[in-house]
């Protein structure tokens, strides 16, 4: 159903978070995280911050394979959660800015500092 490939997520990410019991805004959500800039860097004449990702509706609904109705219907529910927000160029794209994103994804060069201590 769902196609993903993760990076390292906080342990404590799913305990308490509102959407855990809903498949495609789960998977929706875990998705963005991984594909979310890890750094500041320009993608087609865009900046994106840490956090941000340039995609589109067809976009996600190839890489997730979900259907384009629960992609629209889980990004609703993200966003109006507080969870993402977007800025949408019609035509064109949508940034998508994953809110606290520092929380949820480990730094991955922490991890490999710790690991080499």
């Amino acid at each position: 159903m769902c196609n993903l490939e993760f990076q390292l997520i906080s342990h404590s990410f799913f305990d308490d978070w509102q959407w855990k019991g809903d498949t495609y805004v789960t998977c929706l959500y875990l998705w963005l995280l991984n594909g979310a800039e890890e750094k500041t860097r320009c993608v087609r004449n865009v900046e994106l911050k840490r956090g941000q990702l340039l995609t589109s509706v067809d976009k996600i609904c190839v890489k997730t394979r979900l259907s384009y109705k629960s992609v629209k219907n889980s990004l609703k529910k993200l966003i109006e959660s507080g969870e993402i927000s977007e800025e949408v160029k019609p035509n064109k794209y949508r940034i998508i800015t994953i809110i606290n994103y520092d929380e949820y994804v480990e730094d991955q060069e922490k991890i490999i500092r710790t690991n080499h201590e």
